[in-house]
């Protein structure tokens, strides 16, 4: 998370990025280009949303044998009634006449295929005072040991 955010300040300079982690987090086994994936969309998308000088926070932590990773904006938000439907595939917030952001609607429906095949799963909450937060809960995935056969043993 931290080298995407070298990545994104160099590419967004007047963005304004802070990484929290704010507990000690296990190696877990994943896709990491899939993983990658998730959370440069959640950037750009915060980035893309909040107008100005935007104001990024990523958090990272671990609850348990749970993964959880937030990206927070002070950006436009998103109304309640679309929560629910900026998941699927190609929907857009606002329509044709209001939209001013370009985009195919398929960005949110990968990252959320993405956090399913990890086995987790990511919800939308408004930020406070303004804004939107992404947060993704992913199981710890660890390494099977093989053991030996215990032959005749």
């Amino acid at each position: 998370m931290e080298d995407i955010f070298e990545q994104m300040e160099a590419k967004y300079p007047a963005a304004s990025f802070t990484f929290n982690k704010q507990t000690a987090v296990e190696d877990t086994m994943g896709d990491v280009a899939g993983l990658t994936s998730v959370i440069i969309n959640l950037l750009e998308n915060a980035v893309k949303y909040s107008g100005d000088d935007p104001d990024i926070e990523a958090r990272i932590s671990q609850h348990g044998s749970t993964i959880r990773m937030e990206i927070a904006d002070q950006g436009i938000g998103i109304n309640e009634d679309e929560k629910g439907k900026i998941f699927e595939k190609f929907y857009r917030i606002g329509n044709e006449d209001t939209r001013k952001t370009k985009g195919t609607g398929l960005g949110l429906y990968i990252v959320n295929q993405i956090v399913k095949a990890h086995k987790g799963k990511i919800a939308v909450l408004d930020n406070d005072p303004q804004g939107t937060v992404f947060r993704i809960e992913i199981p710890v995935a660890r390494e099977e040991k093989k053991h030996p056969k215990n032959k005749g043993q």
